[in-house]
């Protein structure tokens, strides 16, 4: 839904990655050491990990299918949907590793550099 409300004419990739730090914005911040504990366990079993990939193809889709019904190219908002949910898990596998910051400043991080690799060089 916070995709979907960003203005149709930015170009897909910005409208997700809007879309999710909108989103993110209404997630209470995750902080204990079971959360950090699961995702390490996911991050480091083969089978786990690929259970995380495939979540992630699911919600790529809803991803896909919000920016194809106001007019985004399929291709387009496929490549929009993989790039930001790549960025995603590589916060939450390194939040789960690392002590010294916030999921959501991991997050917003990552965010924070798909939108540089927009920018013209």
């Amino acid at each position: 839904e916070a995709v979907a409300r960003q203005d149709p004419d930015l170009p897909g990739l910005e409208r997700i990655r809007r879309g999710v730090l909108d989103a993110w914005k209404t997630v209470d911040e995750p902080g204990d050491a079971m959360t950090r504990q699961k995702i390490e366990l996911a991050a480091s079993h083969p089978s786990l990990r690929a259970r995380v990939w495939e979540n992630n193809r699911r919600t790529e889709e809803v991803l896909i299918t919000a920016l194809t019904k106001t007019g985004t190219p399929r291709f387009e908002a496929t490549i929009a949907a993989g790039a930001v949910m790549g960025a995603l898990t590589a916060a939450l596998f390194d939040w789960a590793e690392q002590r010294d910051d916030t999921l959501g400043g991991m997050v917003t991080n990552a965010m924070e550099l798909l939108d540089a690799m927009g920018e013209p060089r």
